[in-house]
């Protein structure tokens, strides 16, 4: 009897490590998912704002052979209006700096003008301008320069009807009498087009009031309402099943103001053989033994059949409200499976439910970086049971700051994001009172640090690069520790065996070749992997507390309006 007793614990153990990632695979791929179409959004973005950013600054601002016939007086003090504050006085100063003290001429004031347009537009003014003001005697050695602001006089969205305005309450991050801004439009622009339903599409044309612009936005959008075919070989074993399949549903702006509502669910071919024989252990009478099979079973012939039932929900709803993202996510898996001992089969059930909500801002864009801050709570329910007893019910609630930055480097995208999670007592989470120092914490503290890079080889051929650390100092539970191996990880090991750590270290490389690239039908890419990663855990002296694995893998992705494989 105390053999099975530690098999069971043993196989326990075994299963609640499966659990811990099997609820998360899920979650992982899409997020995978997600960060790849991020970046070709990105690239294509800021490399559009490049090209718009150096055809103003030919049109507007080419600087002027000095002529040898001019007149000039010199000059030792220059005034510059200012009155909205677009450059700060560091810049003018560098600008202004070179021409004082100085004899001037025409073309010498008019690329001083230059200079500063140049620094208006660079910080995204692209209809302010600098200019010479009229009250100006340069006989008195004073030059006097001023800044025009280039002001919105309105913004008009297609017919700028009922559901317009709303929509231009929530994505539009300006506003008429602002200055007009074209960071502020490059984030309305990411507000319409990360929906793949809408094609906005924007022109800036001139006001009948001076020094106005008017800001026409039109948006197309297609069909709203996407249902796709989902089919992946992420499963562990033949009991378990290799190939999973299910549906998504997208629906883009369902509440007419560029909102999202996403949702997935994903099974196996169940398999659900006859347990009647089973006893629970309060209909024993006393003395009585708990059956091994049904009537006539020897377990020396023959082998009980085993249970297999997973499923697999995935809800998210994403807002934007001018410079902010809310994101609400919920998750959950439902996964029943069996284990032997040497005479009978046990029945185990583990249900993990998640609740997230995010909300990130924009801190700082430009032609070149953006820079965003995030700020999350997460409830995570995880129980298990065996044989309807139960094994664990455990809450954690996490709370996490992140901060990601994006540039543009070597023609390619570079991005970080450096994060802090803390275990909270809230929402009727597990507390630590009165744990041993190897018991896992629910009152952790954890760090994380992840680095990307994206680059166009070809127009056909891509390179990326992850890496992601991990640091804690707490002894972390499954869930919270980090997994290596598997979907979405290290590839070549989600059949037989992860590692997990309270630090880690994972790194991956990825070139793919897109062969197929049609709206009609869909995309195709293969792509080939290698990743490494080692972990560590914290208050364990066994020969078991470090690993590390490193695999390749060589895969095909095709993605379609109704159809995802993997």
């Amino acid at each position: 009897m105390k053999k099975i007793v530690t098999y069971i614990f043993l196989v326990f153990n075994v299963f609640a490590f499966s659990d811990s990632f099997n609820e998360n695979e899920d979650e992982r791929t899409i997020l995978k998912q997600e960060q790849r179409s991020e970046q070709e959004r990105l690239q294509k973005e800021f490399q559009k704002r490049e090209e718009i950013f150096n055809q103003l600054k030919s049109e507007k601002t080419d600087k002027q052979e000095v002529s040898t016939n001019e007149i000039k007086f010199h000059i030792s003090q220059i005034n510059l209006e200012d009155n909205e504050r677009l450059l700060n006085e560091i810049e003018k100063e560098n600008i202004l700096g070179k021409y004082i003290n100085r004899d001037l001429g025409s073309t010498d004031i008019t690329n001083l003008i230059t200079e500063l347009t140049n620094r208006l537009i660079a910080k995204g003014y692209i209809t302010s301008v600098a200019t010479i003001s009229e009250n100006n005697d340069l006989s008195t050695k004073t030059l006097n320069l001023k800044i025009i602001p280039g002001k919105i006089e309105k913004i008009i969205l297609n017919e700028d009807k009922t559901l317009d305005n709303l929509k231009k309450y929530f994505l539009v991050d300006t506003k008429a009498g602002k200055v007009l801004n074209i960071r502020d439009l490059d984030t309305t622009t990411e507000n319409f087009n990360y929906l793949e339903a809408n094609n906005m599409t924007m022109e800036i044309i001139p006001s009948e009031i001076q020094n106005h612009s008017i800001v026409k936005l039109k948006n197309e959008m297609k069909e709203k309402f996407t249902v796709s075919v989902l089919t992946n070989n992420y499963g562990e074993d033949r009991q378990n099943a290799i190939w999973r399949g299910g549906v998504s549903i997208n629906i883009d702006s369902p509440l007419g103001i560029g909102d999202r509502v996403y949702f997935s669910y994903m099974t196996v071919h169940k398999k659900k053989p006859d347990r009647s024989w089973k006893r629970t252990t309060e209909s024993l009478k006393p003395g009585e033994i708990a059956p091994i099979g049904p009537k006539g079973y020897d377990p020396r012939k023959d082998t009980l059949p085993y249970k297999r039932d997973l499923d697999l929900y995935n809800f998210r709803y994403t807002l934007k409200f001018n410079s902010y993202t809310l994101s609400l996510g919920s998750s959950r898996t439902e996964n029943t499976s069996s284990f032997y001992t040497p005479n009978t089969v046990y029945d185990m059930e583990t249900v993990s439910n998640t609740f997230s909500v995010n909300l990130d801002k924009v801190l700082l864009r430009n032609q070149k970086n953006k820079l965003t801050f995030g700020i999350g709570l997460k409830r995570k329910h995880n129980q298990s049971y065996i044989e309807e007893a139960i094994l664990s019910d455990r809450v954690l609630t996490i709370g996490d700051i992140s901060l990601n930055g994006t540039t543009t480097f070597y023609g390619g995208l570079l991005g970080a994001s450096l994060g802090y999670e803390r275990g909270m007592r809230a929402l009727g989470a597990e507390r630590d009172k009165n744990k041993g120092v190897k018991s896992p914490k629910a009152e952790f503290m954890k760090y994380t640090l992840n680095t990307n890079y994206y680059k166009p080889l070809t127009q056909k051929l891509v390179y990326r690069f992850n890496t992601t650390l991990t640091h804690s100092n707490d002894v972390l539970y499954g869930s919270e520790k980090h997994s290596i191996g598997g979907v979405g990880s290290v590839g070549g090991y989600h059949r037989t065996g992860n590692i997990q750590g309270d630090k880690a270290i994972e790194i991956e490389n990825e070139l793919s070749y897109r062969v197929l690239d049609s709206e009609k039908f869909g995309k195709i890419s293969p792509y080939l992997s290698y990743s490494y990663g080692k972990v560590r855990n914290n208050k364990n002296n066994s020969k078991y507390r470090k690993g590390y694995m490193s695999g390749a893998i060589l895969g095909l992705r095709y993605n379609m309006k109704y159809l995802q494989l993997t």
